[in-house]
């Protein structure tokens, strides 16, 4: 085994196989001497007894592992037709490889009635390659069975394909496709068909989540056994006992079948071709077919431009058809393993009896974390597939259920900030005099307000890199200061108001703390303040953000400062109190989702001003309850300590008139 070898198997990075030959060279479990002096290869057996003894890495089946990751295994890749056929019959037969003769390999080979997986031609072929049949045997005994070295072959097989390599994904990204693979086919009440470069891959990996009892019948079809390490994977299901079907493009019994797609590795210069291939998957789809499609999220998710947005646009269609989009996500970033910025997402596609009544779930998992919420998204997938009445009655994880109708035709397929049920401006109109007749602050007065004949699409929000990036961006991010937590105290005289993730989520501790301005010159001498109107923020799994309105405070981190610039964007502003809204109302740390509300450029000041209205009575509202607050706690102190005596002054018997003429003595 190489070093790397070892890496792999204990699934950790190449220089702590370094680290553990320099600290473990003596004591009761010294780490194996290599092969020979100056060699940098070592002997699998004293590899695996070493794992076993010290339980090192981060598999803990490592030991037994092994065998999967020697110099044995990397020799037969060369041979994978051949060595997964073999391994296939050993699986059938339950016995060496070597054991078998030509009879008997042909009677399985019978039994199996696959001409592309396990023809006889083949068969007699494998027979007589003596070498691959020593190896086969040889690493089947190590790994306890034949399947783990078919499974061991395709990954090196694919790993080693152009076309294949890129569509592997992360530990995490296995986890999470494989779990919604898996509860999809679950599900699944017939055949289910692997699409796409990465299809295979993904059907693979959810099939080995399964248990024996939920297994069901594999398409095969000529695309996706077209290279040895693809026949490898076909062969691995079948020697686990699946059944394998196979058939052609365009097969009648693919019209009702579950579908898992995969083409993670596509880049917008492919747009024609990625949308190309997912029209050709649902139109195939007919009542009773479901296809879950994993891809890139810039694709399926984000604003396109040109011609991209037009393929998608024929894709999910318009308002006299529309795609049977049921389930639009994103996933977190970082699960494609040779593009680590790449963020990948998820459309679940499914005809319904009805499509002017169905549902489609618009969600977001950028920010996706442990078990239970990657069961929840399965589960989530599930559901959408299923039929209406599941959809309905389903809870969806960070997921809200829209009408296919609106959100599809009008391509909105991305959670949304605000509420956008209410798009007629006659309503909006109504509802801003309805809400305006209950206050006594003058927010309208001198200000004109009339429905507009915009219905609220897309043009009036920006996503977040539009606003922060360029050199006319009308947003400028300034980091926070980091500042020692020993460094802030209590606000005080010569200090200078700290704003952090402290005062963010809990806004009535603004001004309670401080860092002395000496202490800050040490510190961060460079430090910014903010200026009124900046927006502070918290770029977390839980967005939190505000306005400050004062200005001269000090933010530190993890807090930062979003300033707003008097830069316009085709004709449109953004507004500080606006943004902090959208950041608050965000689902994820991941700005690549967020979006900001935009205001026409000539009516930004008239927003403002009305804004100020606003804040300026909220500001006598709270000055207003702290002195009912005051007043409550003087009362309740003074009566309960006797300090204070209470009296109606009329001599009447009237109820209301002696509360009128009430009096408050000091005793």
């Amino acid at each position: 085994m190489s070093m790397q070898d070892i890496a792999d198997v204990a699934r950790v990075r190449r220089p702590v196989v370094s680290m553990w030959r320099t600290r473990y060279t003596d004591g009761p479990f010294p780490f194996p001497d290599p092969v020979a002096p100056g060699d940098s290869r070592f002997d699998a057996e004293e590899v695996a007894r070493w794992f076993r003894d010290t339980g090192r890495g981060n598999n803990p089946e490592a030991a037994d592992d092994v065998a999967l990751h020697t110099s044995l295994l990397h020799d037969t890749v060369r041979a994978t037709d051949a060595a997964s056929l073999l391994a296939l019959l050993s699986a059938r037969a339950g016995g060496p490889a070597a054991d078998l003769d030509q009879g008997q390999a042909f009677e399985i080979a019978a039994g199996l009635a696959d001409q592309h997986l396990a023809s006889l031609d083949d068969v007699e072929s494998a027979l007589t390659d003596s070498q691959t049949v020593a190896a086969v045997d040889r690493l089947s005994e190590a790994a306890y069975g034949p399947v783990p070295v078919i499974r061991r072959l395709a990954e090196l097989g694919c790993a080693a394909d152009p076309a294949g390599e890129v569509e592997l994904l992360t530990d995490e990204g296995l986890h999470i496709v494989n779990t919604v693979g898996a509860e999809l086919i679950r599900s699944s009440p017939g055949l289910v068909a692997p699409a796409g470069p990465g299809g295979l891959v993904l059907l693979d990996g959810a099939v080995g989540l399964l248990d024996e009892h939920e297994a069901t019948e594999f398409a095969c079809a000529p695309s996706t056994r077209a290279l040895a390490w693809q026949r490898a994977r076909w062969r691995a299901l079948l020697a686990g006992g699946a059944s394998v079907r196979q058939v052609v493009a365009g097969d009648p019994v693919l019209a009702d079948a579950t579908v898992l797609a995969q083409w993670a590795s596509a880049a917008r210069t492919e747009a024609a071709e990625f949308f190309a291939w997912i029209d050709d998957i649902v139109v195939s789809l007919g009542p009773g077919g479901r296809a879950v499609v994993i891809g890139p999220a810039e694709l399926l998710i984000d604003d396109l431009s040109g011609e991209e947005r037009q393929r998608r646009a024929e894709v999910l269609g318009g308002a006299d058809y529309f795609a049977p989009l049921r389930f639009a996500a994103r996933l977190p970033k970082g699960l494609v393993r040779s593009a680590g910025r790449r963020q990948l997402a998820v459309w679940v596609v499914a005809p319904s009896g009805d499509e002017q009544k169905a549902a489609t779930v618009i969600a977001d998992h950028s920010a996706l974390t442990g078990q239970v919420e990657v069961q929840a998204l399965a589960a989530d997938v599930a559901a959408a597939a299923a039929g209406e009445r599941e959809r309905r009655s389903h809870t969806f994880l960070r997921g809200t259920v829209r009408a296919s109708r609106v959100v599809v035709p009008q391509h909105r397929l991305r959670v949304s900030v605000t509420d956008e049920r209410v798009l007629d401006g006659g309503d909006l109109l109504a509802q801003v005099w309805e809400a305006s007749s209950h206050t006594q602050a003058p927010v309208l007065e001198g200000i004109g307000m009339a429905a507009g004949a915009d219905r609220g699409e897309d043009g009036a929000s920006v996503p977040w890199q539009v606003a922060t990036s360029g050199r006319g961006r009308p947003v400028q991010l300034i980091p926070g200061v980091r500042v020692p937590a020993e460094s802030i105290g209590a606000a005080v005289s010569g200090s200078v108001t700290v704003l952090g993730e402290c005062e963010l989520r809990n806004p009535g501790t603004i001004g309670r703390r401080g860092v002395d301005r000496l202490a800050l010159e040490q510190i961060a001498p460079n430090s910014t303040f903010t200026e009124p109107g900046d927006v502070v923020y918290l770029r977390t799994a839980d967005p939190a953000a505000m306005v400050d309105d004062v200005g001269g405070r000090l933010v530190v981190t993890p807090a930062r400062i979003a300033r707003c610039r008097d830069v316009e964007l085709a004709g449109r502003k953004l507004l500080p109190h606006i943004v902090a809204a959208d950041i608050a109302e965000q689902r994820s740390a991941n700005v690549d989702a967020w979006r900001l509300r935009t205001v026409p450029a000539d009516q930004a000041d008239v927003v403002a001003e009305a804004r100020e209205r606003i804040e300026a009575r909220r500001g006598e509202l709270r000055s207003e309850l702290a002195a009912l607050d005051q007043l409550e706690r003087s009362l309740t102190r003074g009566i309960t300590r006797g300090l204070l005596r209470a009296e109606f002054t009329s001599g009447t018997s009237d109820p209301e008139e002696q509360k009128e003429n009430a009096t408050w003595r000091s005793r």
